[in-house]
């Protein structure tokens, strides 16, 4: 969360930065854009899925291997329809999964787990978003647009454990997906070139998962730094922080929580008529 706060404070400073450059220069908006990317992402993730009949269990996945570097995918479609109004849409996917000998006994969903079970435990973690955003700014190097829209959040965990004993194996298993109804979420998105070829990007988030039986909030923010290939394709290079948190209160006693922070660099291809 510290990572991200750093990184939102920073950004808030260069968004600033683009609202008030007023260089002339060269700076190509097309109709349509499209972008896919990777990016190589740590996570740091604990989950929770109580009931009544068990003592509620925070899971550090840390502890059952779920903590290294793993490569995950984005796509992004921009359609410029208006000269400052903007329709964007998004899409982002983060799977991982460990396999541990667990150190000690815990509970999830119901299912106990016991110390010396080898765990395989899975993370996944998938966000969806259209926004429309208006360009408060513009000059021939620089934009800022503003807006928000839609989003949807859907963070999963399972867990499966097997013990041997005495010739005989028990099996245990347990799941729980949680899907966060749409949501409003408000975006900003700041854009800025050094040259004919060179420029900056940066894209901020927040959405608030507050709502029906759900509690918590989701932001995130994306750095790049693009090169031009031509008039329609740019390569860009950047840094992408992610942080959630959200529970829900499902009924008789019953709770799921996710708490979940990913940072890592980035690489996009854009293609844009």
């Amino acid at each position: 969360m510290e990572r991200l706060s750093i990184t939102l404070a920073t950004g808030a400073a260069l968004l600033a930065a683009a609202a008030s450059a007023t260089a002339e220069g060269p700076y190509p908006r097309q109709t349509h854009e499209f972008s896919i990317g990777a990016t190589r992402q740590t996570a740091e993730t604990s989950a929770l899925a109580s009931v009544t009949e068990l003592p509620a269990v925070n899971i550090d996945l840390r502890d059952l291997n779920v903590d290294g570097d793993h490569d995950s995918w984005f796509a992004e479609y921009s359609w410029r329809f208006r000269e400052r109004w903007l329709l964007d849409a998004f899409a982002y996917q983060y799977q991982d999964s460990g396999r541990v000998t667990s150190t000690r006994d815990f509970n999830y969903d119901g299912v106990s787990f016991t110390a010396g079970a080898l765990v395989d435990s899975t993370l996944k973690i998938d966000t969806y978003a259209i926004d429309l955003l208006y360009a408060v700014h513009q000059s021939p190097r620089s934009e800022l647009l503003i807006g928000g829209g839609i989003h949807t959040l859907k963070l999963s965990a399972a867990f499966r454990g097997v013990v041997g004993a005495a010739n005989t194996v028990e099996s245990f298993s347990g799941a729980s997906d949680d899907l966060l109804a749409p949501v409003p979420n408000l975006r900003a998105r700041g854009t800025f070139a050094f040259s004919d070829r060179f420029g900056a990007d940066l894209t901020v988030g927040w959405l608030s998962a507050s709502v029906d039986d759900y509690d918590g909030s989701f932001a995130y923010a994306h750095a790049r730094l693009r090169c031009r290939l031509g008039d329609r394709s740019s390569v860009s290079a950047g840094y992408q922080f992610t942080t959630a948190d959200v529970s829900r209160r499902a009924g008789a006693g019953r709770e799921v929580k996710f708490d979940a922070e990913l940072h890592g660099p980035s690489l996009q291809f854009s293609w844009a008529f």
